[in-house]
C-alpha cells in the first residue's frame, strides 16, 4: 500500500494491475473504481471467492486508493479454465475463441533457474518433469499465466507512455524469467523493478543461495 501511495503521489497518471482479476474482470474493476459499485458487489461480480480465494481485505486497501484517487486499475490474468485446459490438454486443445486469451509474442522460459523451479512444483504437485509431453503442457501452461499477463501490462503502459504500473502479482511471476521477462519483449527500453518478497528468517545476506538464483531486483 506504501509503494502504490507513492506511486500515485510520484506521477498523476501512475495505477496498478493485479494478478487476483481475469481479464474479463475489467469492466467490472472499472465501475468498482469508478463509484459505480461497492466493494461488496464487485466481490459477487467477480466471483472473488472462487476466481482469487485469499480474503478480499487483504487488497482491499490497493483497490480503495486507486477508487479514492481516481486512477486507473487493470486485470491482468489469463481465466483459471483456460490455464487449467492447456495443463491438462495443451495449447492445441484451446478453441478459437480460447485462443484468443493466447498473447500475440507467446514463448516460454528459457532461464534454467525458473525451469528448475517448474520442475520443483510440478514434482511437487506429483508429476515427473521427466515425462516430457505433460511436463511441456504445464510449462505451457504456467508460461501463458506469465504471458497473458505481461501482455496485459504491455497494453496498459501504452494507454500511459511513461506512467508507473504497481503489478501486484505473486513471486512466481515477479521473478525476471516471468512477467518482466514478457513485458520487456513487448516494451522496448521499459525500466522495470521487480521485488519478491520470501517468507525467511534474518536478512539477505543469511539467505540460502538457493533463494538467490532466480533473478530479481529486490528481495523482502
Amino acid at each position: 500500500t506504501e509503494l502504490l501511495e507513492a506511486l500515485l503521489a510520484s506521477d498523476p497518471r501512475a495505477s496498478a494491475a493485479f494478478e487476483m482479476l481475469h481479464v474479463t474482470h475489467q469492466a467490472s474493476l472499472d465501475a468498482y473504481l469508478s463509484g459505480a459499485v461497492d466493494a461488496a458487489d464487485f466481490q459477487v461480480l467477480v466471483d472473488w471467492p472462487k476466481t482469487w480465494g485469499f480474503p478480499f481485505p487483504l487488497y482491499q486497501p490497493l483497490f480503495e486508493l486507486l477508487r479514492a484517487t481516481s486512477r486507473r486499475g487493470f486485470a491482468l490474468n489469463v481465466p483459471k479454465r483456460i490455464v487449467s485446459k492447456v495443463a491438462f490438454s495443451g495449447l492445441e486443445s484451446l478453441t478459437p475463441d480460447e485462443q484468443a486469451f493466447v498473447p500475440a509474442g507467446f514463448t516460454r522460459p528459457t532461464d534454467p533457474a525458473y525451469l528448475a523451479m517448474l520442475a520443483e512444483t510440478y514434482r511437487a504437485h506429483g508429476g515427473d518433469p521427466a515425462d516430457a509431453t505433460p511436463f511441456g503442457r504445464y510449462v505451457d501452461a504456467m508460461s501463458l499465466w506469465n504471458e497473458g499477463m505481461a501482455a496485459a501490462v504491455a497494453k496498459a503502459l501504452a494507454g500511459a507512455p511513461g506512467a508507473p504500473v504497481l503489478v501486484v502479482a505473486g513471486a512466481f511471476h515477479a521473478y525476471e524469467a516471468g512477467i518482466p521477462a514478457g513485458v520487456a519483449r513487448r516494451v522496448p527500453g521499459v525500466r522495470q523493478v521487480s521485488i519478491v518478497l520470501l517468507e525467511r528468517q534474518g536478512c539477505p545476506a543469511r539467505l540460502d543461495a538457493a533463494d538467490l538464483e532466480l533473478s530479481a531486483d529486490y528481495y523482502w
